[in-house]
């Protein structure tokens, strides 16, 4: 199936997304993020290895699989206008056919605050 889209206009692609215009055999993306958040701004270097949690080292979920559900056809997708704010957070926004997409995103979120902050006086 071809696909055809007059205009595309996209505000953002970050955080390991992908904007696939085409056709693609795999996509195999993978994002692992720390996010620490201080109440003063302090960096240490490599203070927070992923090998420190357990998060990182799950396996992914199995793909599903739909054998006999991919649609072939011959005719042309067309789209007059596609607007979009943003593609974030191990996302793919692909326009046209793929054989397999595997998008796996993992944030460990870390807040780390004085005591006076977290206390209400």
């Amino acid at each position: 199936m071809s696909s055809q889209i007059k205009n595309l206009f996209i505000t953002t692609v970050s955080s390991n997304s992908i904007l696939q215009i085409g056709d693609s055999c795999i996509i195999d993306s993978k994002a692992q993020v720390i996010a620490v958040q201080r109440q003063e701004e302090q960096f240490y270097g490599n203070e927070a290895p992923f090998s420190m949690y357990n998060l990182f080292n799950r396996a992914a979920a199995a793909p599903l699989s739909f054998p006999n559900h991919c649609l072939k056809q011959s005719s042309v997708n067309t789209v007059d206008l596609f607007t979009l704010r943003g593609i974030a957070n191990s996302s793919v926004l692909h326009v046209g056919d793929s054989q397999h997409i595997r998008m796996v995103s993992r944030v460990k979120h870390i807040r780390q605050l004085n005591e006076s902050a977290t206390t209400k006086e």
